[in-house]
């Protein structure tokens, strides 16, 4: 419904890097509504994060958590298209919005380790 809304923020995303997304609800929403993370064709997400704000709008970032361990990898590892939906009450059926499908692409390793993998020290 217009009501809800959910958009995954840039143009460009690489696999591994976190994801940020903009989200907006209707006043007074569920403290256990969420945004699920899922490749495209998939009926399961891989990915969830709560809408902590009480507020009719937010941001939410899908990243790496910081005991990788933990087993879900939180983030696209795979290149592909993939897409973010709106879910209410803290259900899975009941989708209230969907992002448009994005690419996720394989993108050379960037920071420190990058330069050090290229002969650098």
């Amino acid at each position: 419904t217009e009501d809800y809304g959910v958009t995954v923020v840039g143009k460009e995303h690489c696999a591994g890097q976190p994801l940020e997304v903009q989200w907006k609800a209707k006043a007074g929403h569920s403290a256990i509504d969420y945004v699920g993370l899922y490749k495209e064709g998939e009926t399961s997400y891989f990915a969830m994060e709560e809408l902590k704000t009480p507020g009719i709008e937010g941001k939410v970032t899908f990243q790496r958590p910081k005991d990788e361990l933990a087993g879900n990898p939180r983030l696209p590892e795979v290149p592909g298209k993939y897409l973010v939906k709106y879910h209410t009450e803290g259900k899975t059926d009941q989708i209230k919005a969907q992002s448009e499908p994005f690419d996720v692409k394989a993108c050379p390793p960037q920071g420190p380790k990058a330069g050090a993998a290229a002969g650098g020290s």
